[in-house]
């Protein structure tokens, strides 16, 4: 337990069940809830600390802060620092007290993924900090190292490990999917490579190693993933990953193909149940395609399930389309 005044000490962290979590990671700090009728000093302090409020910032709030807490309308997250009760289980607000007790604390790991919008690595229970001065606390996990300051970034004003390094990191413990998804957020591969050359030594760095080995055709998920695979292991060559379609009269991208073959005006489509079973992917995905047909390429889908199932079958099935195209066009 950390060391601070006694009333703090007593305090627990709500737990995260019957909060609101990821619906309000985002708000902007007016959106935060408070009690009715919660002293209107409170309310502003709050909103200067933009969700939270440390007692050692504001002196000539101590009786009222004190008072906020016996009435249930504050809890304290870390010593000396608060938030709304019904707030304060949020991660949001934990990983900014964290950073209000300790101006140096760094969010990392799959809290910062979070914070970096990667919700499908999904919210974890612990707010993880790098930082010397914390110290244990429910809903925290504090972890005595430094973060290269040019692998930093900022979320909403929370410093965070940059976004190469959060998904570098993250990969002994979510395997491929941090890579998966940080490169579908935009994420350069180069940039997760600069991210692991600056964390020499690290347990975990071989894992690392090899699942940024495996991503060298930029997969943006599981089934991109095992699809490449089984087209490297096949010898196909020629295509491409996430390649810009343009409108012919324009550099406009009409679309990205998930596999294209460029010189063939090929498309090779990864559909996965979670995003292409919707009615408005259906609608969208379709109306995608004739876009692509009327600039006279040709688009095939496959299921992310038989590339998992038979890739083999995959590769072969892609091999067998590039000589059919290849034919039609002449090439």
């Amino acid at each position: 337990m950390s060391v601070g005044r006694a009333e703090d000490a007593a305090d627990e962290i709500p737990t995260l069940a019957g909060y609101p979590q990821a619906a309000g990671i985002w708000a902007p700090t007016g959106a935060l809830t408070h009690h009715p009728g919660m002293d209107p000093l409170i309310v502003d302090a709050l909103e200067r600390g933009r969700g939270v409020l440390m007692r050692a910032c504001e002196p000539g709030l101590a009786g009222r802060i004190d008072a906020a807490r016996k009435r249930g309308e504050l809890v304290s997250v870390l010593p000396g620092v608060y938030a709304p009760s019904d707030a304060a289980a949020r991660l949001d607000v934990r990983a900014r007290a964290a950073c209000v007790r300790d101006p140096d604390a760094i969010v990392v790991g799959a809290a910062a993924a979070w914070l970096h919008g990667w919700e499908a690595l999904g919210q974890p229970d612990e707010v993880a900090v790098a930082t010397h001065v914390l110290r244990r606390r429910p809903g925290f996990r504090f972890e005595r190292r430094d973060v290269p300051p040019e692998l930093l970034g900022r979320v909403h004003g929370i410093p965070v490990t940059s976004a190469p390094l959060t998904a570098v990191e993250l990969i002994p413990e979510r395997g491929p999917d941090a890579v998966n998804v940080a490169l579908r957020s935009g994420v350069r591969l180069s940039e997760l490579w600069t991210a692991f050359e600056r964390m020499p030594g690290r347990r975990g760095n071989a894992v690392r190693r090899e699942v940024l080995l495996d991503s060298r055709d930029s997969p943006w998920s599981a089934a991109e993933r095992r699809a490449h695979r089984a087209l490297r292991d096949r010898g196909i060559d020629g295509w491409a990953t996430n390649h810009p379609v343009r409108a012919a009269s324009s550099s406009r991208i009409v679309a990205y193909a998930d596999v294209a073959f460029p010189l063939l005006w090929l498309d090779i489509e990864i559909d996965g149940r979670g995003y292409h079973d919707s009615d408005n992917a259906f609608v969208s995905d379709r109306a995608r395609d004739e876009r692509l047909a009327l600039l006279g390429w040709q688009v095939v889908r496959f299921a992310a399930s038989r590339v998992f199932a038979d890739p083999d079958g995959f590769a072969d099935a892609v091999a067998a389309l590039v000589e059919v195209r290849a034919r039609q066009l002449g090439r």
